[in-house]
């Protein structure tokens, strides 16, 4: 997968992969207030990388009880299964109220040149099919997507590995990889190659 004009990265916590993406047109989308504005310090230096703070979901304006850890990058608008609790570094520290946006949506509203972006990144905590989903039609501009997916339930109510798998096969995106996390069956990231271009 390469990069060519610029990724839309959505779930970025504070933009630990700010570096690697140098100079190109980075779009950073983050739900948690407190963490966008560590996300904001980071890439301040950065003039091809911009921030937004928003939650993004399949339904416009629905309030969401979002739950947050202490491992922020373990925070999602799922609860979390004993998969967490289990673990003794983890701990449930607070729950926001926050309004979703759908993704096209947000295009629209804020006008996004789409054409400075071909890359696609969820990595939202077992939300990342309700995202993907937000893009309606615009999905199908990106040519490549990168998505962390899950194996096992280790948020309530998620979409697993295979609805993801079938919902972006509809929308002209084959798998062509599948890279493992050192947690053992619970959750990768995949990626996906758009078919829809010529």
């Amino acid at each position: 997968m390469k990069i060519k004009k610029g990724i839309i990265h959505v779930g970025a916590s504070i933009g630990q992969e700010a570096e690697i993406y140098g100079n190109l047109n980075v779009l950073w989308i983050e739900p948690i207030p407190s963490v966008f504005e560590r996300l904001c310090k980071n890439i301040k230096s950065r003039p091809t990388q911009k921030a937004l703070n928003y939650l993004i979901s399949d339904v416009d304006n629905k309030e969401h009880s979002f739950y947050v850890s202490n491992q922020s990058v373990r925070s999602s608008f799922l609860k979390f299964t004993d998969h967490h609790y289990k673990d003794p570094r983890f701990s449930h520290t607070g729950t926001l109220k926050l309004k979703s946006t759908r993704m096209d949506s947000l295009i629209d509203k804020l006008k996004i040149n789409l054409e400075n972006y071909d890359v696609l990144l969820t990595d939202c905590q077992g939300a990342d099919y309700f995202v993907l989903k937000s893009f309606g039609g615009y999905i199908k501009h990106f040519s490549y997507i990168k998505s962390e997916v899950m194996i096992s339930e280790i948020y309530e109510g998620l979409k697993d590995e295979n609805a993801i798998n079938q919902y972006l096969r509809a929308q002209g995106f084959s798998l062509i990889s599948d890279l493992r996390y050192e947690v053992d069956n619970t959750q990768r990231d995949n990626i996906y190659k758009n078919h829809n271009e010529h």
